[in-house]
């Protein structure tokens, strides 16, 4: 009973394709081999067949799921193409030389073997023709559509190589011209000022006074809504103290008030430098444990 029920398995597993798992292209100087694998034994149809500067391998009854498309770097091959279709796998050899494909199969035929090499002509004794049974209808019909197919398989191959090298290139361009428009926006953005710095804005902000303590701080004295805003801007913005309306006049008042708040600025400059001084010790030592 056992066996009546795997002979039943094998025979229902025979109806289905197998699938391609895996290819492997090998380079070499006088050839180029690609090695497929499939998750079961394939026995199934392997027919070829050449069209303008292609090699068509045609396996029936395999399954695989994305398209390839391999450029080579040889003067056998200049591409190889897996392109599924139905339960069907076309691979197509490009080249500009004429190619001969042999086809092999591993000795559990879990493996095809596919070599490309250059064409050797050799001197051959004519043999006689083969008597050949004229093909039916049926046949014609299904062997010239497989040759329609195959045809536009090819055509289609090589005008999308073209077409996606136009459409990257005008992606390019605009990608450039885009970059170019934002360059000039931040430059002109950048000129202006932004608005701690600017002297006036619609909005009305207003910058009366403002003094320098280092390169990358400053006092300064922001008017906005009738009351006055004695502000630190730099590495960050300060709130220091508030006036009313136009309480400041002169400039030697703002000196004055900048400088009874100089203490405060000092001890609040040095705390940030600690800070920062500190926080880089620390990070210097991680960097040097992640070294050792």
């Amino acid at each position: 009973m056992i066996r009546y029920i795997l002979v039943a398995i094998i025979l229902v597993k025979s109806l289905f394709a197998v699938n391609l798992l895996t290819y492997t292209v090998y380079n070499r100087e006088n050839r180029v081999d690609l090695m497929l694998t499939f998750d079961e034994p394939y026995t199934g149809k392997i027919k070829k067949r050449k069209l303008e500067n292609y090699t068509i391998i045609k396996l029936y009854d395999v399954n695989y799921k994305e398209e390839v498309k391999k450029n080579i770097d040889s003067p056998i091959v200049d591409e190889i193409d897996i392109i599924p279709r139905k339960k069907s796998v076309y691979i197509f050899f490009r080249s500009k030389n004429d190619i001969e494909v042999k086809v092999n199969k591993t000795v559990d035929n879990y493996g095809l073997r596919l070599r490309a090499v250059l064409f050797e002509k050799t001197p051959v004794e004519p043999e006689p023709m083969p008597v050949v049974a004229p093909l039916s209808s049926e046949e014609k019909k299904t062997d010239k559509k497989e040759k329609d197919e195959e045809f536009k398989f090819a055509k289609s191959s090589s005008i999308s190589v073209g077409y996606g090298y136009y459409i990257t290139l005008l992606l390019l361009i605009l990608v450039a011209l885009i970059l170019y428009l934002l360059r000039d926006k931040i430059q002109n953005k950048s000129k202006s000022g932004g608005w701690l710095f600017s002297k006036k804005r619609d909005e009305g902000i207003e910058i009366r006074f403002q003094k320098p303590i280092d390169s990358r701080n400053r006092v300064a004295l922001i008017d906005y809504k009738n009351r006055s805003y004695l502000v630190l801007i730099g590495n960050t913005n300060v709130l220091l103290d508030k006036f009313g309306e136009k309480s400041i006049k002169k400039e030697e008042e703002f000196e004055d008030i900048f400088e009874k708040n100089r203490q405060r600025l000092d001890e609040y400059l040095k705390l940030n430098d600690e800070k920062f001084q500190s926080y880089k010790d620390k990070v210097s030592k991680d960097i040097e444990k992640l070294l050792k």
